[in-house]
C-alpha cells in the first residue's frame, strides 16, 4: 500500500509533511520510501504564484503537481478541496492497477502499520466517523446528493473518507467524484457543503458505480473520538490542543498522555 498525503507548496504544509515523514520512517523503517508518494500542489489559489519545486528536506518521494484550478480552468478557491484526489491521480499514473492507495490530507500521520482489511475491486475502505460527526449523507444532508444519484439501491454510501482502495478502483470513480464535488460546491457556494464537497463526491461516485464503502473506524481524531489499538492513523484537523492553525504556538504540556500526543511531542522536541 502506498500512502499519498496531499500537500501544497506553502510553509503551512511544510511542517505537516515533516511530521508525516518523521512518523512514516519510524513506522516503516528503510521501506518507508516504497510506502509513500507526496504530491505537492504548485499553488492553492488562482492568485498564488506557481511553485515549481520546494526545499523541504524531503526523504520520501515527492512530485510537484498541478492544482485542480489549473487542471480544470477553475477560479474559485472553494474547489481546492479536490486537490486531494487530483493530486493523487497525478502521482499514481505509473502504479500497477492492483496497487493499494491510501489517499489522505497532509494533516494525518500513521500510528502504526496498516494491518486492517484491504478492499476488493468493488469496495473502498474508509473511516465513517465523519458521517455522524458532520456529513450526515444518509440523513439530514441526503438532499445535497440526491439529484446526483443514478440508482435507488442502498448500502454503498456511508459518509466516510480517508480512502484505501486499489488504483484501478480509484481510476473508476475519480472523474465522477471530482465532477460531483465541483457541482455541489457550485450549488452550495462558500458553505460547509462546499468544504465537504469531495467527501460528497466520493460517496456519490461509489454509489453510482456500486462500489461498497467499508467502514473500518481506523482513524483517531483528537477531541472527536477515543484512541484505540485498531486505529492505524490519526487526523488532527480539528484538535484544539495540537492546533494546526496555531502551530508552532502550541503547548505540549497540555497534551494528554496517549500515543498520538506522545508522537507529536517527540517530533516537536526533535525539530525544535
Amino acid at each position: 500500500m502506498i500512502t499519498i498525503p496531499c500537500a501544497v507548496a506553502t510553509p503551512y504544509f511544510k511542517w505537516q509533511i515533516d511530521l508525516f515523514q518523521y512518523r512514516h520512517f519510524q513506522v516503516y523503517g528503510d521501506d518507508a520510501v516504497n510506502k509513500a508518494i507526496i504530491p505537492i500542489v504548485k499553488r492553492n489559489h488562482i492568485t498564488d504564484e506557481i511553485q515549481h519545486d520546494v526545499d523541504w528536506d524531503l526523504r520520501l518521494p515527492y512530485k510537484m503537481v498541478d492544482s485542480v484550478l489549473d487542471m480544470l480552468n477553475l477560479t474559485e478557491s472553494q474547489h481546492v478541496v479536490n486537490n486531494v484526489f487530483t493530486a493523487a491521480y497525478q502521482v499514481s499514473r505509473d502504479l500497477d492497477d492492483d496497487e493499494y492507495l491510501e489517499i489522505i490530507d497532509a494533516d494525518l500521520f500513521h500510528l502504526k502499520k496498516h494491518d486492517g482489511y484491504l478492499p476488493k475491486d468493488d469496495e473502498v475502505v474508509v473511516d465513517a466517523t465523519y458521517e455522524n460527526w458532520h456529513l450526515h449523507i444518509n440523513g439530514a444532508n441526503y438532499i445535497i446528493v440526491e439529484e446526483h444519484l443514478k440508482h435507488d439501491n442502498e448500502g454503498y454510501m456511508n459518509g466516510g473518507f480517508n480512502v484505501i482502495l486499489k488504483k484501478k478502483t480509484f481510476d473508476l470513480i475519480y472523474d465522477e467524484a471530482v465532477e460531483v464535488s465541483i457541482k455541489i460546491a457550485k450549488e452550495h457556494p462558500n458553505s460547509s457543503h462546499s468544504w465537504w464537497a469531495l467527501m460528497y463526491g466520493l460517496n456519490v461516485a461509489c454509489h453510482n458505480h456500486k462500489i461498497k464503502m467499508i467502514d473500518e473506524r481506523n482513524c483517531y481524531y483528537p477531541h472527536i473520538n477515543e484512541i484505540n489499538d485498531n486505529q492505524h492513523i490519526a487526523h488532527y484537523s480539528c484538535d484544539p490542543k495540537f492546533n494546526k492553525h496555531k502551530y508552532p504556538n502550541v503547548d505540549s504540556a497540555t497534551f494528554p498522555d496517549n500515543k498520538f500526543y506522545n508522537i507529536v511531542t517527540e517530533w516537536m522536541n526533535a525539530t525544535s
